[in-house]
């Protein structure tokens, strides 16, 4: 199972905050039409700066990217959502049973939603939009949260309001699989569909979202009408536009003279805002995101080479200089987010910065004169930064590194052969809440094991951690597990960034809403404007 995973690799670690699924931008652009030069001043528009497009073949089958995301957010709705620490909040689903061998799931719908064009909301359109998931042609990132090396799942409509789906093997993590970002979409609408990839914004689109996108102009704006039939509550909002701003200067400008509501961005710009005087708050919240440096352990397989190299780093000094603050950011010392529910770090080796114990290891592992290549994206300030920094790190324990920054498309690319030239890389990941959505990066079969490692003791703990639905044992099981990564020493845990928001202060209804990962706005429907 991957969750999102595309998205925080290829994207969602860059400073800048480029990412998207589509590939028309505006470098720089404030938009030119009247839409997108629509002010914050106006009582019936809430206006967010995004820092990328959508594109126009946005939908939730494909989607992967923020923009893409947020835009599917407002349009569509999921059966329910789950928070960081599991609970469920329901939406197009109103509970589940699960059945005693515990492989199939029973969803009972709500039976009083309609889509915006005034149709019903039924069960076909849910195992329509599933089906269209597992199809292969569609090549959606979501297709093994269905079918995966035990084969696919069952899917069967009981009626109308019904429907269930049957695993081929019991595991507690398949419940994740029917939440973010499993968005439904209308059979009515999609049937005729033959190629996702290609399919092209209509003018006007149709959901069960509190909002209904009505117009998009490439690189430069998207602009979302009040849903009034919204099943959850009609929007407080009128209008709300997403205005592509790809240049952090150009935002930061529109923000501070009201002409837009939101901004995310860094802390480095935050420095630079007066905030009190232009009416704005700074938001910073968890997003459940790791940053991080691997290895490539077929070009560093000694593990006391491996050992050496962290415990010469210093992640203190690396994230005060990126942060400033901890405001910004949350220490983490296991492949897991510090507000996972299974985070557990009291067992596991945390490589606290130790250069005496780095050359100790050295010696023992005979080697003198090392040189490492860092690999990172040359886009990311944040990794940038990182790479200095480690970069002197490791010079004082005698270790030289070559710094290897490439445009972030060939980056990614790069780290998928593993014949690429880095010895060591930086990434960063946000993922599911259940640990087992991360075995496509840690199992040695992970088809995101970029450390290209094997080892057989993580592998069978990944399997013990998704055969029980017994809390504890799990969490015994994913301690275990947290720890045996950190002693294998190919994976150096550097923080769990924050996101910002700066948002306006006329902007209401934020607690009910609420800030989430990747998607931001949880519910919009609830935003109010003073």
């Amino acid at each position: 199972m991957k969750r999102i995973l595309s998205l925080v690799l290829a994207a969602m670690m860059a400073a800048t905050l480029l990412a998207g699924c589509g590939s028309k931008q505006a470098a720089g652009s404030a938009g030119s039409s009247a839409a997108a030069q629509t002010t914050a001043a106006k009582s019936d528009t809430f206006t967010y700066a995004i820092a990328g497009d959508p594109g126009s073949n946005c939908n939730p089958i494909i989607s992967t990217g923020r923009w893409g995301l947020m835009t599917s957010n407002m349009v569509y709705s999921p059966l329910f959502k789950l928070a960081a620490d599991g609970s469920i909040e329901w939406y197009l689903a109103k509970s589940y049973d699960l059945s005693e061998d515990k492989k199939t799931y029973t969803f009972h719908l709500r039976d009083d939603v309609k889509w915006s064009d005034g149709e019903k909301f039924t069960a076909d359109d849910v195992l329509f939009t599933i089906q269209s998931i597992m199809n292969p042609d569609n090549a959606s990132e979501m297709y093994s949260e269905f079918v995966t090396e035990a084969g696919s799942a069952q899917l069967a409509k009981v009626d109308d309001y019904t429907f269930s789906c049957t695993f081929p093997n019991a595991s507690p993590a398949y419940l994740e699989s029917f939440a973010y970002q499993l968005y439904i979409i209308p059979q009515h609408i999609f049937k005729d569909v033959k190629d996702f990839n290609t399919y092209e914004f209509p003018g006007t689109s149709v959901g069960t979202g509190p909002y209904v996108l009505t117009d998009y102009s490439a690189g430069s704006y998207l602009k979302f009408e009040a849903n009034p039939d919204y099943f959850m509550g009609a929007p407080k909002i009128q209008n709300i536009i997403y205005r592509i701003i790809t240049s952090q200067d150009t935002a930061m400008l529109a923000i501070q003279s009201g002409e837009v509501d939101a901004w995310a961005t860094t802390p480095d710009y935050i420095k630079q805002m007066d905030l009190e005087g232009s009416n704005l708050t700074a938001h910073s919240y968890n997003q459940g995101n790791v940053a991080y440096m691997a290895f490539n352990c077929k070009r560093v397989p000694d593990q006391k080479v491996r050992q050496a190299v962290m415990f010469a780093l210093d992640r203190e000094q690396m994230n005060t200089a990126v942060f400033q603050s901890k405001d910004y950011y949350s220490d983490v010392y296991t492949f897991l987010p510090p507000n996972n529910p299974y985070y557990d770090d009291s067992t596991a080796e945390k490589y606290n910065t130790d250069a005496e114990k780095s050359k100790a290891l050295l010696k023992e592992a005979g080697v003198t004169n090392l040189t490492l290549t860092l690999g990172y994206d040359s886009s990311d300030t944040m990794e940038e930064t990182q790479g200095l920094l480690m970069k002197e790190q490791l010079a004082a324990v005698g270790i030289t590194l070559n710094l290897s920054p490439m445009e972030s498309t060939a980056y990614y690319a790069a780290l998928k052969k593993s014949d690429n030239t880095f010895d060591m890389y930086l990434g960063g990941y946000i993922m599911g809440s259940d640990p087992n959505t991360y075995a496509s990066l840690y199992m040695s079969n992970g088809t995101s094991n970029w450390m290209y490692y094997s080892d057989a003791a993580i592998d069978d703990l990944f399997t013990k951690g998704i055969s029980t639905f017994d809390d504890a044992e799990r969490k015994t099981v994913y301690t275990e597990l947290q720890k045996a990564v950190q002693d294998y020493a190919c994976f150096y845990p550097i923080v769990s960034r924050n996101y910002v928001v700066v948002i306006n202060n006329r902007v209401g209804g934020l607690d009910q809403c609420k800030l989430v990962p990747i998607y931001v706005l949880g519910d919009p429907a609830y935003l109010t404007l003073s």
